[in-house]
């Protein structure tokens, strides 16, 4: 496939996707809409955020031998986000554009934040603001994170191990948004975010931080997590994209498996019983689209 194609394919899925997220803001709102300002904020509520969220950015994490406090410490030193500067992600509809906007930790940092410091948003904690092992702070480019941890525990040995090795270089942040800190563009490509809220989160360093996208069996569990606190409208929106997902997969398996071009690995989606026009498709459909077989 050529590069122009694949650009043109990508350029056309954020447009399908963009469109979807539109039709179904605007199959919730009911037939009026408030001013802009409300309508703004009425959007940021209707896609699910103020959930609790990742972004993982590509920001380099920094590490050495230091010390503190008359202890010998590591520290850890990278940007958990930058601003001012988009990122891809993915939601249920598709691929957009994401922006911290500048300013936006500012209120959260100035409440001093409980914010532990981990790898890939989990084990136990490395290092926490509360004891002061944990610092962070903005600047014009983005949220930074100083991290001092313990090097004779083994988990802080192998991740500093990694550090050097630079198998680890980028961090990632867990945060909330506000309501109404969420903005969309008009054409629902591009969402900013105006504030979050990192109390009782983190930042972490991670395996991949420049891209989001993983596939959709990693993502099931999520999915399903926030499907049932989604108004009617956005269930079905979401069941019909995952059922256009499954059903698109296997006609290529099928086509793959007649020219015999499937990879030898490639596992084959069992065919599933039609589902009746204008009933969509339920919650316990979803799971069942998303189960592994």
């Amino acid at each position: 496939m050529s590069s122009d194609t694949e650009t043109e394919r990508i350029s056309e899925a954020r447009a399908e996707a963009a469109a979807a997220r539109k039709r179904a803001f605007q199959e919730q709102t009911a037939v009026t809409l408030p001013d802009r300002s409300q309508r703004q904020q009425t959007r940021s509520a209707t896609l699910g955020l103020g959930a609790d969220r990742r972004v993982p950015f590509g920001a380099e994490l920094r590490g050495q031998r230091v010390s503190k406090a008359g202890k010998d410490l590591y520290h850890l030193n990278g940007y958990a986000t930058m601003f001012d500067r988009s990122y891809p992600m993915w939601d249920m509809f598709g691929e957009y554009d994401e922006v911290v906007v500048g300013g936006a930790a500012d209120r959260t940092l100035s409440r001093e934040p409980d914010v532990a410091f981990l790898v890939n948003h989990g084990g136990v904690t490395m290092a926490r603001t509360t004891n002061g092992t944990l610092e962070l702070s903005a600047n014009k480019t983005g949220l930074v994170s100083d991290a001092w941890v313990n090097p004779e525990r083994t988990d802080v040995q192998i991740l500093m191990s990694a550090v050097n090795d630079r198998l680890i270089t980028e961090m990632s942040f867990a945060f909330m948004i506000p309501e109404g800190r969420g903005q969309w563009s008009e054409d629902f490509t591009r969402f900013e975010i105006h504030e979050f809220d990192i109390n009782r989160g983190d930042v972490s360093g991670v395996n991949y931080g420049a891209n989001p996208h993983t596939s959709i069996a990693a993502r099931a569990r999520e999915i399903m997590t926030h499907a049932e606190m989604l108004p009617p409208g956005m269930q079905r929106a979401l069941a019909t994209k995952l059922g256009s997902f499954v059903d698109r997969r296997t006609r290529q398996l099928a086509e793959d498996i007649e020219h015999d071009t499937a990879p030898l690995a490639a596992p084959l989606i069992p065919a599933r019983p039609a589902i009746p026009a204008g009933q969509g498709r339920s919650l316990s459909v979803i799971e069942t689209l998303l189960r592994e077989d």
